[in-house]
């Protein structure tokens, strides 16, 4: 039947368009295997993560168009909010698994691609579905994959730390797809780092196995320095001096009431005076320089398991942050955010040279870091009451704005 064909009478219209959309398709690993086991916790274990998916799909502008055995289907009117969304459902299953037994954790992969789709009442198909299905395909468990496509659109609106996985031929995809790959949260992890990174805190583009050959690194330079300072530990402290004066600029320096050096017969049994100081270590980021960059992840790092009230606020900060910059993605000229900057509605949108705040006294650009706090939570409340991305404001919104006027004294 062609488009312009009326329907077989007693058949519905079928209401179908074409469009470009994200598609973000999701896999339960290992799925099969626990339902053997015991198919109905199972089953309430599945139905516990796609309520959690389902939330998140919502809280970003998706639709969940198909739950498709263990899998979800979500699409997207943009691919910022699709990776976004990605991203979040990646985090909270991380974290939520880390208070679990083993037992009651399902991993999911998920795959991210932008194109061509046929939207038929709650179904869709075409290549834009097909790609985003294999891409998860290629994913480790806890991963997501994602074509260059949606690599293009959100660069520098959407920081990930991602790895290339090169051109890869896919399943009945009849050219190679270039992937990119997020990491399982896991391979970031350890016991004193209970949130894990999130993917803001990274740099576009900043692969976990370049970081792990930097750790491998540092972690060998320092055993080189360790079996040097023993080395020269044990020789007469002239010779320590002059070794470490000569070659390291060590800080170690010969004490103005030094005696002689004891001849080489003293020297078999007697201990150096002076003891080689190791090199002072490199200043640690601390609270207050991650707190002036708005780098709520890094300050839960710092934090540990201390301060648990302080823990709290800066959890709804990081929440509030990653909303806030889904909100400001969704923004243009003619679709901007208004917030009572300076005691007047400005107008503030993301355009080609970058972030735009457009108010009384004029327009100008400006990095989102570089703000002041009054300013954020200016932005925040106007994104509450009028959100560019036409979704409704969280119900957490409210405990957020207290969270960031407690913490940065507002």
């Amino acid at each position: 039947m062609s488009d312009h064909e009326t329907p077989p009478e007693g058949e519905k219209p079928v209401a179908q368009h074409r469009l470009l959309a994200a598609i973000v398709f999701t896999d339960a690993v290992g799925f099969s295997k626990l339902a053997g086991k015991d198919e109905q916790a199972a089953f309430k274990i599945l139905q516990r993560d796609f309520n959690l998916m389902t939330e998140i799909c919502h809280s970003h502008g998706g639709r969940v168009l198909n739950t498709m055995g263990d899998g979800m289907l979500m699409v997207f009117g943009s691919a910022v909010e699709a990776m976004q969304c990605a991203l979040k459902i990646q985090q909270s299953l991380y974290v939520s698994s880390r208070n679990m037994p083993a037992v009651s954790v399902l991993m999911h992969r998920l795959g991210v691609h932008m194109g061509d789709v046929i939207i038929d009442g709650e179904n869709v198909f075409g290549d834009g579905v097909n790609v985003a299905a294999r891409l998860q395909a290629e994913c480790k468990p806890g991963a997501i994959c994602y074509s260059r496509m949606v690599g293009d659109v959100i660069k520098h609106k959407v920081p990930v730390k991602a790895r290339f996985l090169g051109a890869k031929h896919l399943k009945n995809i009849a050219e190679p797809v270039p992937v990119y790959e997020v990491p399982p949260l896991s391979e970031f992890a350890t016991d004193n780092d209970p949130l894990l990174p999130s993917p803001s805190e990274q740099k576009d583009g900043v692969s976990g196995a370049r970081a792990g050959v930097m750790l491998a690194l540092v972690g060998g330079l320092l055993l080189a320095l360790a079996v040097i300072i023993i080395w020269v530990g044990k020789k007469p402290v002239k010779s320590t001096i002059k070794d470490l004066d000569s070659k390291h600029s060590a800080t170690v320096r010969p004490s103005p009431t030094s005696k002689p050096s004891p001849s080489p017969t003293a020297t078999a049994t007697a201990q150096p005076t002076g003891t080689p100081t190791p090199p002072t270590p490199a200043p640690q980021p601390n609270l207050e320089e991650a707190r002036s960059r708005y780098d709520f992840t890094e300050m839960l790092r710092l934090l540990g398991n201390s301060d648990p009230a302080r823990r709290e606020t800066i959890k709804d900060l990081v929440d509030c942050r990653a909303w806030l910059e889904a909100e400001l993605a969704a923004t243009s000229p003619t679709n901007p955010l208004i917030a009572k900057v300076d005691g007047g509605d400005t107008k503030i949108y993301v355009s080609t040279r970058g972030l735009m705040l457009e108010g009384p006294s004029g327009v100008k650009e400006a990095q989102l870091i570089s703000l002041p706090p009054a300013t954020w939570l200016a932005m925040i409340e106007g994104a509450v009451k009028a959100p560019p991305t036409g979704t409704a404001a969280p119900y957490a919104a409210n405990r957020w704005m207290g969270s960031w006027r407690a913490e940065f004294g507002l």
